[in-house]
């Protein structure tokens, strides 16, 4: 079976066009996307999310499927629970070199994460009500973050990411969940780059060429283990909407017999 472990923030129908009916991606359910969604955790960490979704997995040698938050989630699964995944893509994993992961810790004891934190101060700002998606793919579509994505990917990327509600549309995954999961990135790390040497799964990584996440520091560790390291040319950290057809065919490749 194929599993998707979805980026922050990102629901799982954005992802549509890696799968085919042959080699499904099951999609992981986080918290946040539960109505109503339940309260945050203080503190939270990514402990939280990797528990929360042991419930919607079971069996063995399995693929999976990992983007962002997704792919540090599936990383760590894979050395808590070596003979469920056969073999996992990671793909633009939110993950981080030592000296990040000491900032991060200073200023979160400094308890500034909110104000220091570009995607925090980015998602902070962003509007969670609109009237329709006709303007938010007009706005969207102007934004340099999405100019890779082609139109039908940004359409189902927003039809993805709001919800109808009464007369206008909401956004479907709340901001505040988005920003505290963003405040507490590095929680995962310690543990599996001190255990990324007892990794037993076949593992691919796939990075954005132009990634503003997936850091030097980070690539350099996952390649050592890595059986594959692609970067993918004129892509970004939002790869999957922007070159599905890659991931897709590595899902098909590595897919078992049906």
């Amino acid at each position: 079976m194929n599993f998707l472990f979805p980026a922050n923030g990102v629901h799982h129908s954005a992802y549509s066009t890696i799968s085919d009916p042959k080699h499904a991606l099951s999609p992981l359910i986080y918290p946040p996307f539960n109505s109503p969604p339940p309260p945050i955790p203080k503190p939270l960490t990514w402990h939280f999310l990797h528990d929360a979704i042991q419930s919607q997995l079971d069996g063995e040698n399995h693929v999976g499927l990992g983007h962002s938050l997704g792919g540090a989630l599936l990383l760590y699964d894979a050395l808590k629970h070596p003979g469920r995944w056969n073999t996992i893509v990671i793909v633009e994993p939110a993950l981080f070199s030592k000296k990040v992961h000491y900032l991060t810790n200073v200023i979160r004891f400094l308890k500034l994460e909110m104000h220091l934190h570009p995607m925090i101060r980015l998602t902070k700002h962003r509007r969670e009500t609109f009237p329709d998606t006709a303007s938010v793919f007009q706005r969207w579509r102007n934004h340099p973050s999405f100019s890779a994505m082609s139109d039908d990917a940004l359409q189902q990327f927003i039809d993805a990411s709001l919800i109808a509600d009464g007369n206008h549309y909401k956004l479907r995954f709340p901001k505040d969940w988005e920003m505290a999961i963003y405040a507490s990135m590095c929680t995962l790390d310690p543990f599996i780059w001190a255990n990324l040497h007892r990794l037993t799964s076949k593992l691919i990584v796939v990075a954005g060429e132009t990634s503003n996440t997936f850091m030097s520091g980070a690539r350099q560790r996952l390649k050592k283990k890595a059986a594959e390291f692609l970067t993918i040319p004129n892509t970004s950290h939002l790869l999957p909407f922007e070159t599905p057809q890659i991931l897709r065919t590595i899902i098909e490749r590595n897919s078992p017999m049906i």
